[in-house]
């Protein structure tokens, strides 16, 4: 990795680190069946890094329902396996959790969908996951400033996160 990249990698490692554990606490609290609201943990890590990440999240002022989805956005490209534990089954059932969402490919491990964002930002809290909903309109700052892709329907939370083509050139982007 060039040094270009250094200040990003360190951006990303932390804003990582943070969705780990908004991830573990929300399982956690689910499992205990504790009272839902909010996104639980710490607070997301202060961007002090120059880069690109952080600068799309703050030049867009994302909050941090917006901040918690692009990140969730962009697992499957920087740290899949940090998604592995939404793979976990329910023994009551014995199939996936319904409340984790998420799409499973094959040998790919998770694509994450809104209503993996809703339920690491609002739990069972149905009134902050309806109201959480419009964060993914093309008319909101994910989308409309091409954070995050368009999708056909804007508010099903099937629908997966998936980050726009320009947000993934601007990060990865090799210089030249």
């Amino acid at each position: 990795m060039s040094t270009s990249h250094a200040p990003l990698a360190a951006t990303l490692d932390r804003e990582i680190a943070w969705f780990v554990r908004v991830l573990e606490d929300r399982r956690s609290r689910t499992a205990e069946g504790a009272p839902a609201g909010g996104i639980p943990g710490a607070a997301p890590p202060a961007l002090t890094d120059p880069c690109a990440y952080g600068a799309a999240v703050s030049h867009n002022r994302l909050d941090v329902h917006e901040r918690l989805a692009l990140i969730l956005a962009l697992l499957p490209w920087l740290r899949p396996q940090a998604l592995d534990p939404l793979l976990l089954r329910n023994g009551a059932i014995d199939r996936p959790f319904t409340e984790f969402g998420g799409i499973v490919l094959p040998g790919r491990g998770v694509v994450p969908t809104r209503e993996t964002a809703l339920f690491l930002a609002a739990g069972d809290d149905f009134a902050l996951r309806t109201r959480l909903l419009a964060m993914f309109s093309s008319e909101r700052a994910l989308v409309r400033t091409r954070l995050l892709a368009r999708q056909a329907d804007e508010y099903a939370p099937w629908m997966p996160l998936d980050p726009h083509p320009e947000l993934v050139d601007r990060l990865f982007r090799v210089p030249d």
